[in-house]
């Protein structure tokens, strides 16, 4: 990826009402021993400084909706909703910090309004700072121009996902496991990454169609198949 790494810091959300530095410890069992408590940190692999130090990941709390702030279109809420944050991403008190879990330089990873289980965060990149950025769907991909980044959006994505598997995770949660993927016909733009624990327990889900959008192959594709999906692509240039 161009002018990228793989240091770059992840920078938590401020919440005026929760705290602001809290940081999530995972218990680390070992074997024959009790267990100790370890810092889960991530780093971005899509950094261009090599000497930053990446940030401890916060727990998993997330927002009432009425958090949220409000959209002139619900297909372009999550566009609204980034260049909110990016124009008060220095405003540490600012309302929409509230919805976001953690950022990146390439990247933002905020909370799913409408979240369809107990976990569920969406991935989004920035779209000045990622070629990513500038798609709608998975089906604006060029295998030539998106390759390389998508696989490092993926790992973060994948960094994410593991820590937020051991967030502080409450009694009722247990150990769902985590699942990425992306809609294959997603009502929202621009391109987003799900990141969703398989408990599937929300007030949100309202029929079956919302658990199939994310348990059914051919509704929800995985980072793997879509890497596998645009390595394959015939031309260098065609959209997958």
């Amino acid at each position: 990826m161009a002018g990228t790494s793989s240091a770059d810091p992840i920078v938590l959300s401020s919440d005026d009402n929760d705290d602001d530095e809290e940081e999530c410890e995972v218990a680390k069992v070992v074997e024959g021993s009790k267990s100790s408590k370890t810092k889960t940190r991530l780093k971005d692999p899509s950094s261009s400084d090599s000497s930053t130090t990446a940030a401890s990941v916060p727990a998993y709390k997330h927002p009432p909706q009425d958090v949220f702030p409000a959209s002139a279109s619900f297909r372009t809420a999550l566009s609204e909703l980034i260049s909110s944050f990016e124009n008060n991403e220095t405003k540490k008190s600012h309302p929409v910090h509230r919805v976001v879990y953690c950022s990146t330089p390439s990247s933002v990873c905020i909370y799913d309004k409408y979240h369809k289980a107990r976990k569920h965060l969406l991935l989004i990149p920035r779209p000045d700072k990622s070629p990513l950025g500038k798609l709608s769907s998975i089906n604006d991909i060029i295998p030539s121009i998106h390759l390389q980044h998508l696989r490092s959006f993926h790992a973060l994505g994948r960094e994410i996902a593991s820590a937020v598997s051991g967030s502080c995770t409450d009694d009722k949660s247990g150990k769902y496991p985590m699942l990425c993927g992306y809609h294959a016909v997603p009502s929202l733009t621009p391109l987003h990454l799900h990141i969703i624990s398989s408990d599937f327990h929300s007030d949100c889900i309202k029929n079956k169609k919302h658990i199939n959008s994310f348990t059914d192959a051919s509704f929800f594709i995985s980072p793997d198949f879509l890497e596998r999906h645009v390595e394959s692509a015939p031309s260098a240039g065609m959209r997958v």
